[in-house]
Order: C-alpha cells, then sequence, then structure tokens
C-alpha cells in the first residue's frame, strides 16, 4: 500500500463535535468548526450516533432534574423568568 494512501486511510472516522454554550443554555452553532470541541472520535458512524443520542439523552435528564429543582424553590428563590411565566400562565385562566 502506498504510504500517503494508508496515512489518508487512517485519518478515515467519525468525530463527535459540540458547540459552545450561550448563556440561556442553547447550543452555539454560529461559531466555526474550529471552536467546537471534539468529544470523541470512532471507527463507525453508528458508534458515533449512539454516543452523541447518550449525551442528548444524559442532558435531557440533567436539564428536567434541573427543572424540578427550580420549581420546588418558594417564588422569591426561583428566577424571575420562571415566576414571570408562571404568573402569565395564571393570569391566563
Amino acid at each position: 500500500m502506498n504510504p500517503r494512501n494508508a496515512a489518508a486511510l487512517a485519518l478515515v472516522g467519525w468525530y463527535l463535535m459540540l458547540p459552545l454554550v450561550n448563556r440561556d443554555g442553547s447550543p452555539a452553532t454560529q461559531f466555526p468548526l474550529s471552536q467546537w470541541t471534539q468529544e470523541g472520535s470512532f471507527d463507525y458512524v453508528e458508534d458515533c450516533r449512539r454516543a452523541l443520542a447518550k449525551r442528548l439523552e444524559s442532558a435531557t435528564q440533567r436539564n428536567a432534574t434541573a427543572k424540578q429543582h427550580t420549581n420546588a424553590l418558594p417564588d422569591s428563590e426561583r428566577p424571575l423568568s420562571e415566576v414571570a411565566a408562571d404568573v402569565y400562565r395564571e393570569d391566563l385562566r
């Protein structure tokens, strides 16, 4: 095998790249890929997809837990954005 072909073959793979996060928790996809973080490298696309699904599930669970803790706080300790949303919903009833 040609050494150049072997080197190119060694570079083939799947990389799980994740963007930075904005202050509101949303993904900062506006940044170039050079500023994203590599969270894993995989030989097969299915392995990469499973890793992504696992990360998404974990993030969803963490968000749900944080929301439960926030909702359990008295209104005086909850973030204003959360209290305002509840007040707005109550006003609509």
